[in-house]
């Protein structure tokens, strides 16, 4: 039975539809130096909430993550287009859900430079509408501005919007205030969860 309640369903972006790249570039930029991933990973951590709020470029970004090791950055280093890859399957889901008359948009901590570049490469403006960027709104999740103004721009009350997302801190962030949640890991689990809603 289809669940009547839910009139937008929402996707994060690293880890849900485009692979995270605290998952790949770090590690890679990690072995490319010759330090240990903990090395980077941490101050990596760090540092993308501030990108992720849009208070500081991407570019830096990377900069200042391998600035912690003692290593300037080259231009290579700062090239993420060879990263932009997708979560096998999850797009296919969103694709379906919005030839199913849902509505699909985006909710996702991202730099303004990080979320431009996925959505010219992985063609999601074609599909998600609309698309809540952190960077862009200079708030992120698990806080509840940005859940707060998704619902509140979507004009609809928070126990009608799905969000999906493959942090648990997000996850629980969003239900807190009232929004149905799923915790992402895998297309086929994502998919599971949506035809027991009915969504599918």
């Amino acid at each position: 039975m289809c669940d009547a309640r839910i009139k937008a369903i929402l996707f994060d972006v690293g880890g849900v539809l485009s692979r995270d790249m605290i998952d790949t570039k770090l590690r890679d930029l990690a072995r490319k130096y010759r330090v240990e991933e903990e090395r980077l990973l941490g101050p990596g951590l760090q540092l993308r909430v501030k990108a992720d709020l849009g208070q500081m470029s991407d570019g830096d970004y990377w900069r200042q993550v391998l600035d912690q090791v003692g290593v300037s950055a080259t231009v290579g280093d700062l090239e993420i287009g060879t990263y932009l890859t997708l979560v096998p399957g999850t797009l296919e889901l969103a694709r379906r859900l919005k030839n199913r008359g849902h509505r699909v948009g985006i909710l996702s901590n991202d730099s303004r430079e990080m979320a431009a570049a996925r959505r010219e490469k992985l063609g999601f403006d074609a599909l998600f509408e609309p698309v809540f960027i952190s960077g862009e709104l200079g708030m992120a999740k698990p806080k509840p501005g940005i859940y707060n103004y998704a619902v509140e721009w979507l004009q609809v009350r928070p126990g009608e919007v799905l969000f999906i997302d493959n942090r648990q801190v997000n996850v629980d962030g969003a239900r807190a205030l009232g929004l149905q949640a799923v915790h992402f890991e895998n297309a086929a689990q994502l998919e599971g969860e949506l035809r027991r809603r009915g969504l599918l």
